[in-house]
């Protein structure tokens, strides 16, 4: 082999080393990396630098991303909120808004109504449950996020919303007004039994609720009927501030574990003004009381402070938080879970109520109220 062979091949072996030197230093300085930071150099990679096999721009593409990386988590509560939707999400904080009562799911790329809401807007307008949602206000949903649809559903109380719905092949549109979602409704159904019946927990319903309380108490009950059937939940503070009626304070409500592994929080009753600690208080629960009502049913089952009745709740344990992530853009994802007194965790499985019970749907009497009053009336 003659000289200028032998040069060429040690020059090439110099080269491949050099090669090997650069690739191992860029592999070991990318091996302590986080699987955060792992994402953030692909995700950086993909859009400022790839080229483009698509017309999507790069907001589209970061888009998708996130979209994606969402569904794989298999939270089914964490949805990603952008402009406009995300001006609306927050200016619903500001106002009373209103809903049209279902309950939708993301099944197999398409958005399914799971629940219409009884005698709610959406059902009196003929909606149902398996019909798959098209447009809301004449804007596709194909390409929007579970959150975006919901925040386009509320709006303003007495505001009406064009539904497009997909059913058996049929398109149907419906023009459906936004109605109040805490609905409160109080009654002395009874010359010594108060009924109040809510519908969900913000915070501007606390005081109308204690308020009503005041009422029956102030009526001349002797007992209270809590109906919370249906009521799928809220503000955990505001259900907490309620709770606060019936329980001394201190008195253990839930405790909360956050998925970063910090230290519970455990979460204790804070007494209203004019507390009634003694009245003997009734719960009605049923498949769609969730969340922080099934949180207000178990307090009250594990302290011994009253009792439930009616049905297996629907088991939503899990607690979740919206952060910007960006001018215009919010992330909402599952942090925490939150468990009971005796330290169960219901998510998915639901409280099992002290005493069973049904309501007819078929029938215009209340079976399940009917069937509790009997109850009071005979003692038990």
């Amino acid at each position: 082999m003659n000289g200028r062979r032998i040069s060429e091949l040690v020059i090439i072996s110099v080269i491949w080393m050099v090669i090997g030197w650069v690739a191992r230093g860029q592999y070991m300085a990318f091996q302590p990396a986080t699987p955060a930071e792992r994402v953030s150099r692909v995700a950086t990679m993909l859009l400022e630098r790839q080229f483009s096999f698509s017309d999507d721009s790069a907001e589209a593409l970061a888009d998708q991303l996130i979209l994606k990386m969402i569904e794989h988590t298999q939270d089914p509560f964490a949805t990603y909120i952008r402009p406009p939707m995300s001006t609306q999400y927050q200016e619903n904080f500001q106002i009373e808004t209103g809903s049209i009562g279902i309950i939708f799911k993301p099944i197999s790329g398409e958005f399914v109504i799971e629940v219409t809401q009884d005698d709610g807007a959406a059902q009196n307008a003929g909606v149902q449950p398996n019909d798959v949602i098209l447009a809301v206000d004449g804007l596709p949903v194909e390409n929007l996020s579970p959150g975006e649809i919901g925040v386009l559903l509320s709006g303003p109380i007495g505001s009406s919303v064009d539904l497009a719905v997909l059913r058996e092949n049929e398109e149907l549109s419906f023009t459906i007004e936004r109605q109040a979602r805490e609905s409160l409704y109080v009654e002395m159904i009874e010359s010594d039994v108060g009924y109040l019946k809510l519908g969900g927990f913000s915070n501007g319903i606390v005081e109308p609720t204690l308020d009503g309380f005041r009422e029956l108490v102030q009526s001349g009950a002797e007992t209270i009927i809590w109906d919370l059937r249906g009521n799928t939940g809220g503000s955990m503070r505001a259900t907490e501030r309620v709770l606060g009626y019936f329980f001394e304070d201190d008195a253990p409500l839930y405790s909360i574990e956050m998925a970063d592994g910090s230290r519970p929080i455990n979460v204790a009753a804070v007494t209203q003004e004019n507390a009634q600690t003694m009245i003997p208080l009734v719960v009605l629960v049923d498949s769609d009381t969730l969340s922080s009502s099934e949180m207000a049913a178990a307090v009250i089952t594990e302290s011994g402070r009253g009792t439930v009745i009616g049905q297996t709740t629907g088991g939503k344990g899990v607690i979740q938080d919206t952060i910007p992530i960006d001018q215009g853009y919010l992330m909402q994802f599952t942090v925490g879970k939150w468990i009971t007194p005796n330290g169960e965790w219901l998510h998915e499985t639901g409280l099992e109520p002290s005493v069973q019970a049904s309501d007819n749907p078929d029938t215009e009497a209340d079976e399940m109220l009917e069937f509790v009053l009997d109850r009071i009336e005979s003692g038990n």
